[in-house]
């Protein structure tokens, strides 16, 4: 499955589009990855086959994210 990601301009197009086929082998690090947006981050690129980095202010937090990634996926 392709799946694709792409961020909006103000005037409402498209201005890069990068498909997940491209982050698969590489090393993704998130900040905040203990909670809410940055452990989403974290489940897509670990998602794409990107191995990722899980940091976060709140320790537990950052543990319980890589542990559950981990977990359910590898």
């Amino acid at each position: 499955m392709r799946r694709e990601f792409g961020a909006v301009g103000t005037e409402g197009r498209r201005r890069k589009v990068v498909s997940t086929e491209s982050l698969a082998g590489r090393v993704a690090v998130v900040t905040g990855g203990g909670s809410g947006l940055g452990a989403a981050m974290a489940w897509r690129f670990a998602e794409a086959g990107m191995a990722v980095a899980v940091l976060d202010i709140d320790a537990t937090g950052a543990a319980r994210t890589a542990a559950t990634l981990t977990d359910e996926l590898g």
